[in-house]
């Protein structure tokens, strides 16, 4: 094989297609010092599998160390290298499943918002000594929005029902599929809601990426597309 940069060198040796996604997200945004939350949408390539961390830490080649996530298996010395970002910066939006969340009337309306889960790795000790991959932890939900929901009483309804049960658990909601100022101002009177779309969301170029990435702490929070680093 030829010479590779470190990036492309492991990568070169990772099979599944979300594994490569998150491999080229975490080398972008490098060892999490900006503090920036990340979110990444995944599901199981074989839905009958269970729904844990050391399956996902397996498809998706990653390894806890404390509490920073690592890409690749944990060496036998216990120290990993590479590419690595905080476990409690990172996020997987997952399917709705009733091993993580066994509530019949979340699964009961999920199919009308595409509803799923969001969770963490979180670190856990086995015989006192910290577990390489960790456990699950639920600690919200996902969903899109149909277009125009504002104006479909029957599924305001079904979405006032998701956001009792998420109440219910202290889950906050994640809604993502925003592309209508007129669903944008309805939802925004519903507490404990976190908004995603591209009226919300707009992409932004590689000089502004840059920008942002080189902002030191909690600076990001400040960034503006344009904007000057002060």
């Amino acid at each position: 094989m030829p010479d590779l940069p470190a990036a492309e060198a492991t990568r070169h040796f990772i099979d599944d297609p979300a594994a490569h996604r998150l491999h080229d997200t975490l080398h972008l945004f490098r060892q999490g010092h900006q503090g920036i939350p990340l979110s990444f949408s995944y599901a199981l390539d074989a839905p009958r599998i269970e729904w844990s961390a050391r399956n996902v830490c397996t498809e998706l080649d990653l390894s806890l160390e404390r509490s920073r996530l690592h890409l690749g298996a944990a060496p036998a010395d216990g120290v990993a290298a590479g590419p690595s970002y905080p476990a409690s910066l990172f996020t997987l939006n997952i399917p709705m499943t009733w091993d993580l969340l066994p509530d019949a009337e979340l699964h009961k309306n999920r199919h009308d918002f595409n509803a799923g889960l969001r969770v963490r790795i979180n670190p856990t000790l086995v015989e006192g000594r910290p577990n390489t991959h960790g456990v699950l932890r639920v600690v919200g939900l996902h969903l899109k929005i149909p277009e125009r929901i504002s104006e479909q009483p029957m599924l305001n309804g079904k979405f006032f029902s998701l956001l009792q049960r998420a109440q219910a658990f202290k889950l906050p909601v994640l809604v993502s599929d925003i592309n209508h100022a007129i669903d944008f101002h309805w939802l925004r009177s519903f507490p404990n809601l976190m908004f995603q779309g591209d009226l919300l969301s707009p992409r932004i170029g590689a000089d502004s990426l840059d920008l942002l990435l080189t902002m030191g702490g909690d600076r990001w929070r400040d960034f503006k597309v344009g904007g000057q680093i002060r």
